[in-house]
């Protein structure tokens, strides 16, 4: 095998490599995405809930 075949099949497997790469940053990140999206559906402030965090925030002396 010639060193110009030698560094093609190298060259083909950093590539899928890197493909194999994209695929699991992508995998990962539509996984957050989705965690994102139940944390959102799951967090719910009802009005006693904000009037107690304004009225617990009013209390605070910034100096």
């Amino acid at each position: 095998m010639t060193l110009e075949r030698l560094l093609l099949v190298f060259f083909a497997l950093v590539v899928l490599f890197q493909l194999f790469m994209m695929y699991v940053m992508y995998r990962r990140i539509k996984q957050q995405q989705d965690e994102l999206d139940q944390l959102g559906q799951n967090l719910e402030f009802s009005n006693q809930d904000l009037e107690m965090l304004i009225s617990a925030t009013k209390n605070i002396n910034f100096r």
